[in-house]
């Protein structure tokens, strides 16, 4: 990728020139400290959250905060979303 154009190659389609000037960002749930990195400051920001009873670290939206908020995050961090 240069600039807001992608370049895909492909076996049988052979070279693809993609304008995505006009996609939005990827965002990534995982990355609490919107640096653009999946890293330990980020499980640090979940775990903060957690403990300070905050509501950005209820990662499945259901209102509680407990174990399964903090397995929502491993999820999204392993997956490696940026």
């Amino acid at each position: 990728m240069a600039g807001t154009t992608a370049y895909v190659a492909g076996f049988y389609s052979g070279l693809q020139i993609i304008d995505v000037s006009d996609c939005p960002p990827s965002t990534c749930l995982a990355d609490l400290t919107n640096d653009g990195l999946l890293n330990f400051f980020d499980i640090s920001a979940l775990l903060t959250a957690f403990a300070d009873a905050d509501l950005a670290a209820d990662f499945n939206s259901d209102g509680l905060l407990n174990f399964f908020d903090i397995s929502a995050f491993m999820i999204e961090f392993a997956a490696s979303c940026l």
